[in-house]
């Protein structure tokens, strides 16, 4: 997703944090083979537009919940919280 491409990923723990169907990649259900070629199907015929729409929206995805910037500041505020202290503004 940080190269600007949709993936392909399982129901597992944080995927759906930035796995969202149809618009940043294709979700399976883990040990589900069916479940697996689905998902590859659903991702294979997705159109050329439909794939560009994807790389844009799994990029700007991964933009805004992962950098550094965003990862630091959550982790000041959940420190803080820890502490009972009030999360500064950055």
């Amino acid at each position: 997703m940080s190269s600007g491409l949709p993936v392909l990923g399982s129901r597992v723990s944080g995927n759906e944090d930035f796995i969202v169907e149809g618009r940043t990649g294709w979700i399976f259900t883990p040990g589900d083979e069916d479940s697996y070629v689905d998902a590859l199907r659903r991702a294979c015929d997705a159109s050329q537009e439909a794939m560009a729409t994807m790389s844009a929206q799994a990029l700007a995805m991964v933009q805004s919940r992962a950098s550094i910037r965003h990862v630091g500041d959550s982790l000041i505020r959940l420190y803080g919280r820890g502490l009972g202290e009030p999360a500064s503004q950055h």
